[in-house]
């Protein structure tokens, strides 16, 4: 939905505007895609050594600090779901809302984690920056406002599209914009982003994460061939990330078609596939 103007088509609640109900039909689905701020957290790199984003009291700060349903029902008009248990979304099978406790909002936790790691307050703390492109520009400048309610400051720097794509890739970015569609629908898709093997440029393990537990718990998925051992292995994985935080999860994303009333027979997917193979025009 971040192509065409939320405004004019949804209402608040995620539904079309009643004007234009007798023009088009709404498709929505879930999608098998993550929304989140990914975090650099290598501490070989100059950017993160003297940053207060290497220390993991001050990532899930600003984890609790963040209202994910504030985000989801202004910004995202109620299409999708607060990413409030873990990365995996919902529809794999390792998805478990009861088994997985992620970052819920609340504030007094978020002071509590920025005393203990030095920072009463947000005092004595270094801006930290978020970088983003224009078309998430509003859900930076939310989290920025959400931050600065903690004590923790916010810059805000905009990149062109591929300035930013290399820039990520590159190592460049404390904390950046990102979200993440499965190549294929295994929860091994999600996980792949915090292998240590994984490291950009090379991988797509952007916040250069690493922990000798999880790269255990992945390489036995790779080989197991019990689906119920699998989902286990991806719980404890998942839990890992949240317990580390080189990410902040934002939301689960929804497909999202508008179509006119005289096409039918478009069908969606959880990868959102586009499939005309059925598609016919009244």
């Amino acid at each position: 939905i971040d192509a065409i103007n939320k405004e004019k088509v949804f209402e608040k609640d995620g539904q079309l505007k009643e004007s234009l109900r007798n023009q088009i039909n709404l498709i929505s689905e879930p999608f098998l895609k993550t929304d989140y701020f990914g975090i650099l957290i290598d501490q070989n790199l100059d950017l993160v050594k003297n940053s207060p984003m290497r220390l993991k009291l001050i990532r899930q700060a600003i984890n609790y600090a963040i209202d994910r349903d504030k985000i989801v029902r202004y910004r995202r008009f109620n299409l999708g779901t607060p990413a409030s248990n873990g990365f995996i979304p919902p529809g794999m099978n390792a998805y478990d809302s009861k088994k997985i406790i992620g970052y819920h909002y609340d504030q007094d936790k978020a002071r509590e984690l920025l005393d203990k790691a030095g920072f009463p307050a947000g005092k004595g703390m270094m801006p930290i920056t978020i970088t983003t492109t224009a078309t998430y520009m509003d859900i930076a400048e939310d989290v920025a406002n959400q931050l600065k309610s903690v004590g923790i400051k916010i810059e805000i720097d905009l990149m062109p599209p591929s300035a930013f794509k290399s820039a990520v890739a590159d190592s460049k970015l404390l904390i950046f914009r990102k979200s993440w569609i499965c190549d294929y629908p295994d929860p091994e898709n999600f996980m792949s982003l915090f292998y240590s093997k994984n490291f950009s440029p090379a991988g797509v393990n952007y916040s250069h994460f690493t922990n000798s537990e999880f790269d255990r718990f992945y390489e036995r998925c790779l080989v197991e061939q019990n689906d119920s051992i699998r989902s286990e292995l991806f719980l404890k994985m998942d839990q890992i990330i949240i317990e580390e935080s080189p990410i902040i999860p934002l939301y689960y994303d929804q497909i999202v078609r508008l179509v006119q009333k005289r096409v039918a027979g478009l069908l969606v997917d959880p990868t959102n596939t586009l499939n005309l193979e059925m598609v016919r025009v009244n």
